[in-house]
């Protein structure tokens, strides 16, 4: 699992520090914000951003968003089921897939659900959220102005993602 990242036990460490960490976490909100904020101290990236599905399973909402190292106080948005043009969204979440992009500015998929920033999103990772039966409840967004690969974070934060879930 940790072959792709850079230093892999020190990785690895911060990892299960984050797994004690949100596992002490008083409620829910609480837990969605630590988890952004792992993510972003995982990954290396500027944003991370967590989806959950609605119960009817036709919305997704803005459950947590951590920019920049700060967890931001944001209006729970929603999107369709359709994700209005989301399509890299909507095929992390229909297929159950990561999907993983180096360069993402000059990509020709729609990504109005990024913040805007000052300089362009470049590498970006989206990794479904499964429950313990592996039933895709939501989603995890990460997205950096570095031209990284990120496609080596995506399992272990799945897993960090389905143990959250777990917690709610």
């Amino acid at each position: 699992m940790f072959t792709q990242v850079l230093q892999p036990l020190a990785y690895a460490e911060v990892l299960l520090a984050q797994f004690t960490r949100l596992s002490r976490a008083p409620d829910a909100a609480a837990l969605m914000a630590g988890f952004a904020r792992a993510v972003v101290e995982l990954s290396g990236c500027e944003l991370a951003q967590v989806y959950l599905l609605d119960a009817t399973h036709t919305h997704l909402r803005v459950s947590a968003e951590c920019l920049n190292g700060s967890v931001q106080a944001r209006e729970t948005a929603e999107l369709p089921a359709d994700y209005n043009g989301g399509q890299l969204l909507q095929f992390a979440l229909c297929q159950n897939r990561v999907v993983s992009l180096t360069d993402l500015s000059t990509s020709l998929y729609e990504t109005g659900f990024l913040p805007l920033q000052a300089s362009p999103w470049h590498a970006f990772l989206c990794v479904p959220l499964v429950n313990h039966q592996k039933a895709v409840e939501g989603l995890l967004v990460c997205a950096s102005i570095q031209r990284v690969d990120l496609q080596g974070y995506a399992k272990s934060l799945g897993q960090l993602g389905a143990f959250v879930l777990g917690q709610l």
